[in-house]
Parts: structure tokens; sequence; C-alpha cells
């Protein structure tokens, strides 16, 4: 299965704190997406239960806990949500959870980096490698995806336009496919077009929409995040811009 590699992007943590600061994530199944972020919760609080550590190394600590002593040193960020929780009675609970978690970015996470100050060069004796980050987003911002399209050009080049007037053929291909956490479903005759999105802690969530325009409505933003043009000599050797 495929996995992808992640790296702490917090605090520099103390030597007491038995995290480990790269972490690889396993796919469940073939054709799923990844999240560029992902949270690492290592405790939580409610009102009705308090504070409870997921850490191993607490399980038997008396006195102080690594989970107390990192949030005294400030090492976590927090996610407040409202749940239901299931009890030893079958029934359930409704509790406002707190979680408290460490922050990793994938190992081709682009959502940090600058919008590139140089384009897809369309001269006839260039080549172009170029990255394209497009954003989506659901439920209000809340949840959100990022899908990459690589550029590779060989002369004579195309132009920005050209890639995102093939942007809604991509896609398609894509659900139709079931690559890059989306899939197509049908019904009762009626149609699915399925996406994977995240929340802050990269926990997927799959939305349902009635058609492919209504999940192209969900794009946000597109911009060029690499681009490395490369002049091709006479010779057929290559120098770079």
């Amino acid at each position: 299965m495929e996995t992808k590699n992640y790296k702490y992007v917090g605090k520099p943590l103390p030597a007491y704190c038995p995290i480990k600061t790269e972490r690889t994530l396993e796919a469940a199944r073939d054709g799923v997406a990844f999240p560029h972020r992902w949270g690492l919760v290592v405790g939580e609080k409610t009102d009705k239960h308090g504070l409870a550590s997921y850490l191993i190394a607490d399980k038997d600590k008396t006195g102080k806990t690594i989970l107390e002593q990192m949030l005294e040193d400030d090492l976590l960020f927090e996610n407040k949500r409202n749940i239901l929780r299931e009890v030893s009675d079958g029934g359930y609970e409704e509790l406002r959870l707190t979680e408290y978690y460490l922050p990793f970015i994938s190992e081709d996470a682009t959502y940090q980096l600058p919008t590139v100050n140089e384009y897809i060069d369309c001269a006839v004796n260039v080549k172009t490698d170029a990255l394209i980050e497009i954003r989506m987003v659901a439920d209000g911002g809340d949840l959100e995806r990022y899908l990459h399209i690589p550029v590779k050009t060989s002369w004579p080049s195309v132009s920005f336009m050209d890639v995102l007037g093939d942007l809604e053929d991509d896609i398609r291909d894509m659900v139709k496919n079931g690559v890059n956490g989306f899939s197509y479903s049908r019904e009762n005759d009626y149609p699915a077009w399925n996406a994977a999105f995240f929340d802050k802690l990269g926990r997927g969530t799959e939305l349902e929409f009635e058609s492919l325009h209504e999940l192209l409505r969900t794009i946000v933003s597109i911009r060029l995040v690499k681009v490395d043009n490369r002049i091709v000599e006479k010779d057929g050797t290559e120098a770079h811009t």
C-alpha cells in the first residue's frame, strides 16, 4: 500500500518528550489521498472527565504526566469539537472535547511555499518542470484538500493557461479512475462525484457531490509553486534560465 512521510514542524521537543519527529502514514487501500497537514493527538480534556493522556509513557506514571509537562511548556496545539461518545451501558454522552496535538506536514506539502515569480516559458527552445497547487475547501473552510498537477514540457512549450484549460478533464479522469481520493458511484440512476477532504488534524471525510461542476466549485486557489525553466542549446545541452 502507498505510504506518505511526515515531519514535525512545531517547537523543538525536549528530551523528556517520547515523540518521533518523523512519521509514516500507510494507506488502508489504493487510490487514497493523504493530507498535507496531520496532527498527532497526544491527549484530551473534557469538563466531565478532565485531562487524559494518550501517551503510553503516561499510563502508569505517578505525579506530573508528560502531557501535563508538554502543556506547561506550550508545545501543544488545541482542537475543540463536540462529540458523542459511547458509554458502558450502550448509550452515548455528549461532550465538548479539547484535543491536544503536535503538528506534522507531509514530505510533499506545498501550502507553506510562496507562489513563484517565474512563469512557464513558452519559447520553442525551453523545457519546463513545474508544479501547480490546487486548494479545495468545504464545510465553511473547516475541511480542505490539495491537488498537485505536475507540468513537464519539451519545446515547443505550453503556458500556464494551457494547463488550466485541461484541469476539468484532469479532475474528471481522477474521479473516473478512482485515484487521489476521488471516486465515482451511481445509485438509483443518481451519479455521485466523491472526494476526500481533511480537517486540520488530517482526519478524512468523504464528501459527495451531485456533479463535477459542483466539485470544481470547491476550488479556491490555483497557483504555481515550482518552476524550473531550462534553455535547450543547439547541441542538446540544457541551461537554467
